[in-house]
């Protein structure tokens, strides 16, 4: 992720996943500080330990903002 206004002002990335029924599953927000921001990999764990992820279509929400209130919304299924 890069910001694309030139200021250098990213500050948070939000992580949301959920599955068939769009209910929730897991959450993550990381704090970013910069222009760019690479995480690498990102391991993600239901909220709820117990739930089975398997056999599903998840959809995942990455949301990215800046300390301008500018943000960015992506969906991805997988």
């Amino acid at each position: 992720m890069q910001d694309q206004d030139g200021d250098n002002d990213l500050s948070e990335l939000q992580i949301r996943i959920t599955d068939e029924n769009d209910v929730v599953r897991a959450t993550r927000t990381d704090q970013i500080s910069g222009q760019q921001y690479d995480p690498g990999t990102i391991t993600i764990n239901p909220d709820d330990a117990s739930y089975d992820v398997t056999s599903q279509t998840y959809t995942l929400t990455a949301t990215v903002c800046d300390v301008d209130g500018n943000s960015l919304t992506q969906d991805t299924q997988t």
